[in-house]
């Protein structure tokens, strides 16, 4: 099941489904958007919703015995051994609704545990991140690498911060010791967007604890540029260890094992 040729053909789907998702929240930005917040932090849009029904309608129709793992719509129970698609219908919610570019469509296909590839589309920066597992990753169509910075004090990093505000102090220590010992932090405020700038190079690394559907696309495609992904917080055995997205650390690997002591001091 799923061979090389038929995840090339699931590769192809995805990028022109995650184009379709842009250009459609691209053009709703243009309009009046509706705004509400889960567990009352969190910042949903109307077209959050509406670029989540149609990916998942799209899948769907093509793939109909494949659940679907999505921010906006997922069962309570998934099964992530199997085979799934996960979904972020945009990811920097909150930079869309401020009018910023920093925002991106993501989705990823999962089998028996392992991400086999991944599509981040930013439809602002009009720039299409893609891999396939195996086969290399690419910025529209063009091959792309991580760099080779070895040079902790001249290190870009980018992290970003949970909505909960009360959690924020204990991440504290961490962004002191980045900024002791680095050049500077970023915050982008989509962590597939951050993932894919390690990628190509933009990025020295990038940190955080997300959820799943914010970082299963960039995880095929930042692993496929030649970084190295690493989680410096608690394992959690119940998941596939490619679905740990907590305390995740990902960089290019001359600075992966510095920064890695960096965060877990």
């Amino acid at each position: 099941m799923h061979s090389n040729i038929e995840l090339e053909h699931m590769l192809e789907f995805t990028e022109e489904l995650a184009m379709k998702a842009g250009h459609l929240i691209k053009e709703l930005r243009e309009k009046p958007l509706e705004f509400n917040y889960k567990c009352g932090t969190e910042l949903v849009t109307s077209a959050d919703l509406k670029s989540d029904d149609l990916i998942r309608n799209e899948l769907k129709a093509y793939y109909p015995d494949i659940p679907i793992y999505s921010e906006e719509s997922h069962a309570d129970k998934t099964d992530f051994f199997g085979p799934l698609w996960i979904v972020d219908p945009i990811d920097g919610t909150v930079n869309y609704a401020h009018g910023q570019f920093n925002v991106s469509v993501s989705i990823a296909f999962a089998y028996k545990g392992e991400l086999k590839l991944g599509v981040v589309y930013c439809p602002f920066l009009e720039e299409k991140f893609s891999a396939l597992r195996g086969h290399g990753a690419y910025m529209n169509g063009k091959r792309i690498y991580c760099n080779q910075m070895d040079d902790l004090s001249r290190a870009v990093i980018a992290t970003g911060f949970p909505y909960d505000r009360s959690k924020r102090s204990a991440l504290m220590k961490r962004v002191s010791n980045i900024l002791n010992n680095c050049q500077d932090i970023r915050r982008l405020a989509s962590a597939a967007i951050d993932i894919c700038w390690v990628a190509c190079g933009r990025l020295e690394g990038y940190y955080e604890t997300v959820s799943i559907w914010d970082m299963a696309a960039g995880f095929v495609i930042a692993k496929e540029a030649g970084a190295l992904i690493s989680n410096f917080g608690p394992e959690k055995p119940e998941l596939p260890e490619e679905f740990n997205s907590e305390c995740m650390l990902v960089s290019n690997p001359k600075l992966h094992d510095k920064l890695f002591d960096l965060l877990k001091e």
